[in-house]
This record gives C-alpha cells, sequence and structure tokens, in this order.
C-alpha cells in the first residue's frame, strides 16, 4: 500500500520544522525532570546516611567529641556504648592471653555487639538494675572463628544471649563495621 503525497509532505514539514523539534525535547524535559531530581534525590539521601553512620561510628569507637545538638538520651547511648566497648575489649584481651591458639578476632566481636547492642539497654533484674553482662560469655562465641564464619558466631550468640536475635539485615550491618574498624572505610 503507497503512502500518500501529502503524507510524505506532512511528515517532512513536520521533521524540519525547528517549532516542532522544540516542542519534543519540552515534553522529554517534563516527563525526565521528575525522574531525574529522584534520582539525585535518593543519591543524595544515601551519601548523608552513610556520612551519618559513619559519624556515629566515630563517636563510639574512636571517642570523637560527641555533637552538643544531639539529645542527653543520644549522648547518653554513645557513652554507655563507649564504656560497654571497653569492656569487652578487657574480656578479649583476657581471652587471647589465655588461648594463643584459637585467638579472637577484636574487630569481629567488637562489630557484632554494637550491631546487637547500639541503643538498647543492657538487661536488667525484676528491680530494674543492670544485671552484670557476660563479656567472657560474650566472646567465648567467636573463638576459633572468623568473619568467614560470621553466621556460626551469630547462631552461638542468639544460643547463649537470649535477649540478641540476628534479625535480617545483621550481617550487612557487621561487615560495614568490620571494614570501618578494619581500616577499610575511612
Amino acid at each position: 500500500m503507497a503512502v500518500p503525497p501529502i503524507v510524505i509532505k506532512a511528515a517532512a514539514v513536520i521533521v524540519t520544522d525547528k517549532r516542532t523539534w522544540k516542542l519534543i525535547a519540552v515534553i522529554l524535559a517534563a516527563v525526565m525532570t521528575p525522574i531525574i531530581l529522584t534520582v539525585f534525590l535518593a543519591l543524595s539521601l544515601i551519601a548523608g546516611t552513610e556520612d551519618a553512620s559513619k559519624s556515629l561510628l566515630d563517636y563510639n569507637f574512636r571517642n570523637a567529641a560527641i555533637p552538643t545538638e544531639y539529645t542527653e538520651e543520644q549522648q547518653g547511648a554513645i557513652k554507655d556504648m563507649r564504656e560497654w566497648l571497653a569492656e569487652l575489649d578487657r574480656a578479649i584481651d583476657k581471652k587471647n592471653a589465655e588461648n594463643d591458639e584459637n585467638v579472637i578476632d577484636r574487630n569481629m566481636v567488637k562489630a557484632v555487639f554494637y550491631s546487637l547492642q547500639f541503643g538498647a539497654p543492657m538487661p536488667t533484674d525484676e528491680d530494674g538494675n543492670e544485671v552484670d553482662f557476660d563479656y567472657d560469655g560474650f566472646c567465648e562465641c567467636f573463638t576459633g572463628l572468623s568473619m568467614k564464619q560470621l553466621d556460626v558466631a551469630l547462631g552461638k550468640v542468639e544460643d547463649d544471649f537470649s535477649q540478641y536475635e540476628a534479625a535480617e539485615g545483621i550481617q550487612s550491618a557487621v561487615s560495614y563495621i568490620y571494614e570501618y574498624l578494619s581500616g577499610g572505610k575511612s
């Protein structure tokens, strides 16, 4: 079937008309602008979240100064975590001194502890008094294990410490913190 000459002439006029091309460009820009803005917004949120996560890690692990605009509760959570990590360091040092063969990976223990404990209170008794945490027992869950065996370590922690549940996504959080502590993310 042949195309009528009038259609060919109309197509030639449309293709060569600058106003038509400008109209097409405006329509494409109107359609694409929200998509592009959404992508940029998502990327900026991700970058901001990573910066905030790194800052929070600096406050807890590197003893960076806690911002004064943080609430008392936020400052208290960071101070508590610093104390707990210091206790954990002492327990790791003790375990490693006792056993040269099965050295405990300090960064793995601290990454798991931080991921499971940050922002949560330590267990309390019926009267609301904080119960002594078994740092030695927690470290024991990691004896002879490497990061490749993180799932085994998390299983032992869940078995020995009923207050902890290795929720979905915990392994990626632990890996991120482990990398931070090992100097991989700065």
